[in-house]
């Protein structure tokens, strides 16, 4: 009897030392990840070139199917195929499209104003029914944050696996 409660004392200890490092890992990369996240944003540089590389694609994509200002369900399916965007189309001071009201039909006729924020960049684009101003954001924190964290989930748990099977002498 004596002999199962030292295994089992054993047996506990390689559980707890194994969680522990896996979870010391997970804070570290995740700690790290996350401190790359925010310098790499935070350049002004990459942020422009990101924004600018979203442009160039919308652009592509209007002059590739020949979408017009307020052909909402062409520009839907675009936003869609875009992780984590945001997309509204100005023509005339007026609303005619927003990737957040996807439901709705054309927002040129509930004319909406704009609302033009100096903090935000705004960019005019041919579509095939003329220029429109466009405003285009990602966010791309959330979008690396998640990376970061999946990275740190499997790290830990492979070093949870690695320490533990190496203690039980299966590895």
């Amino acid at each position: 009897m004596n002999r199962q409660s030292g295994l089992g004392l054993r047996f506990l200890r390689l559980l707890a030392l194994s969680a522990l490092c896996a979870i010391v890992l997970f804070g570290a990369v995740r700690g790290c990840g996350n401190l790359a996240v925010d310098s790499l944003v935070n350049n002004a540089n990459y942020r422009a070139s990101r924004a600018q590389k979203r442009v160039d694609s919308l652009q592509s994509y209007i002059q590739r199917n020949q979408v017009s200002a307020t052909n909402s369900g062409v520009l839907t399916e675009w936003c869609q195929q875009q992780p984590l965007i945001f997309l509204e189309v100005y023509r005339n001071g007026k609303l005619v499209f927003s990737s957040e009201y996807i439901d709705e039909d054309t927002l040129s006729e509930k004319d909406v104003d704009a609302n033009f924020y100096d903090w935000y960049t705004y960019h005019r684009l041919a579509f095939a029914d003329g220029e429109a101003e466009v405003l285009l954001l990602c966010d791309e924190v959330y979008q690396r944050r998640v990376w970061v964290h999946i990275a740190a989930i499997l790290l830990g748990v492979a070093l949870f696996l690695l320490i533990f099977l190496r203690g039980v002498g299966v590895v």
